[in-house]
């Protein structure tokens, strides 16, 4: 019986692989589009709010410098006026016309002050610096002068806005006390702010559609707003997130929140001010924010191609790169010519500035000066009341050395208690020593930390250049030689440098 055989036959392909591979090449392709466009969109969403971040912080640390140079021009012309009313004998300070003059002065030069008066200690007004004689009037239920006679520390007092009394306008109104040599209370001095100016600052420093600017006493209550509410002053705010949850965390930072004026969403960043309990926020409506970033997400699904899209990502990233790498370096430059604890400049950003002042000084045929200051006994500060503490005055007695300087001086801090100050283009030796007279005078002034009257004093020493030394290295030299001539003199003064016989 012969044997069949079967020839085995080749299976034929199935007519459906072809489209199954391209359903899948095309799953793919739609997958990434649909990936790198969703993924594009979601960075949009969050670059979106992160500029917005971005500006609104930029905006609130405009308006809390404005706001802090602000309230110390008021609050330097208020202790201005305390110091000279001090001064004055019982029958001068209830001189009407002497007091307004006095009181005048005083606020001419800030023109955010709308006025300025003095209060006796019995509530009284003795006179005002737009009218000479004012009609009697009593401001001893008004909370600031309160607030400051019953104050145990000589510190300002910022009441919330009040319709004033003699202007008839919304003021914010900020006090001190004034006090005898013997403590004895002698009345309030106090200056008026128009809250109009305020609402106009704002204005300009937060324009932008949807954006709003907002300055809070540290309680809650509001001291001026743009855009400008009336429905907005009088109230409470103290039971706000802002209040209740972010302050006492941070003293700075963002959060959203929807406003109780008119219950918009907001994208919000606040600032507390360092040297004043006020609190200052930015913010931008996020229903604005979102209808832009709309716009950008449609925009961007319209015209999904994936090269187009991994292009727009592969610039965003490295753009994103060097941004941060831009601030790193910026950051890193800032850290490395300032002094970390003070904010002035160090010693290589000094001598930097020294060595331009002194070739700027050698082309005009002009003199300079250095003075080097050291303060007196700030160890037994350190050792009594702790570092902190330390670190609380060398802080105060920075501001007060830039407070005794032009514009163009430059005051740095060398290290420990050590300051150095420039002073370019100065037209003879008596230029320096008013600087260092002003200097020794500010530093000698009691200082408040913490409850604690701390006097300190400080030794200053001048070099001039050039006859003191014709270049940089050797006239810090001599000043800081001169510095220890005066300490060997007893400390709280100033020598200038003489050259060895």
């Amino acid at each position: 019986m012969a044997k069949q055989t079967h020839q085995m036959q080749p299976r034929k392909a199935p007519r459906h692989r072809p489209v199954r591979m391209l359903l899948m090449v095309a799953s793919v392709l739609l997958l990434a589009i649909f990936a790198v466009a969703g993924n594009e969109i979601h960075l949009m969403h969050q670059a979106a709010y992160e500029r917005a971040r971005t500006q609104i912080e930029s905006a609130s640390h405009a308006l809390a410098n404005q706001t802090e140079q602000l309230l110390l021009a008021v609050d330097l012309s208020l202790a201005a006026t305390q110091a000279e009313l001090r001064r004055l004998t019982p029958l001068q300070r209830k001189e009407p016309e002497r007091v307004s003059r006095l009181l005048n002065a005083h606020a001419a030069g800030i023109p955010a002050i709308a006025n300025m008066g003095f209060i006796g200690a019995d509530g009284w007004l003795v006179s005002h610096s737009e009218v000479a004689t004012p009609p009697p009037q009593r401001f001893d239920d008004r909370p600031y002068f309160i607030a400051a006679r019953d104050s145990a520390q000589d510190q300002i007092v910022i009441d919330e806005p009040t319709v004033g009394r003699v202007s008839g306008k919304r003021l914010i109104f900020v006090a001190r006390r004034v006090v005898d040599e013997d403590q004895h209370f002698l009345g309030v001095v106090v200056a008026s702010i128009d809250t109009r100016w305020l609402v106009n600052m704002l204005h300009s420093l937060s324009n932008a559609p949807g954006s709003t600017a907002v300055v809070f006493r540290s309680d809650g209550r509001l001291l001026a707003r743009y855009p400008d509410i009336d429905e907005a002053y009088g109230r409470s705010y103290a039971g706000r997130d802002l209040f209740t949850r972010h302050l006492p965390s941070s003293p700075a930072g963002a959060f959203s929140d929807v406003s109780g004026l008119d219950d918009e969403p907001r994208l919000i960043y606040y600032q507390m001010l360092h040297r004043y309990p006020v609190v200052v926020l930015a913010a931008t409506d996020e229903s604005l924010l979102i209808t832009h970033w709309r716009g950008s997400a449609l925009r961007i699904g319209g015209s999904a191609l994936i090269a187009a899209l991994l292009v727009v990502m592969l610039f965003y990233v490295i753009y994103r790169q060097l941004h941060q790498l831009e601030l790193q370096a910026r950051h890193l430059r800032q850290q490395a010519q300032t002094d970390a604890l003070t904010g002035l400049p160090n010693r290589a950003l000094f001598e930097d500035r020294l060595e331009r002042a002194l070739a700027s000084a050698t082309r005009k045929q002009r003199q300079a000066a250095i003075l080097f200051i050291d303060l007196d006994k700030f160890k037994a500060v350190n050792d009594s009341l702790g570092h902190a503490a330390g670190d609380q005055l060398l802080q105060e007695v920075s501001m007060r050395l830039a407070a005794c300087l032009r514009v163009m001086d430059t005051v740095s801090r060398l290290g420990g208690d050590e300051f150095t100050v420039l002073l370019p283009e100065i037209e003879s030796e008596n230029d320096a020593i008013s600087v260092a007279e002003k200097i020794t005078a500010a530093i000698a002034r009691p200082v408040d930390i913490s409850g604690h009257e701390v006097h300190v004093t400080c030794s200053v020493g001048i070099a001039l250049f050039p006859e003191d030394a014709d270049e940089a290295g050797s006239l810090l030299r001599h000043a800081d030689f001169a510095m220890y001539s005066a300490k060997a003199a007893g400390h709280n003064g100033w020598q200038r440098y003489r050259r060895q016989p």
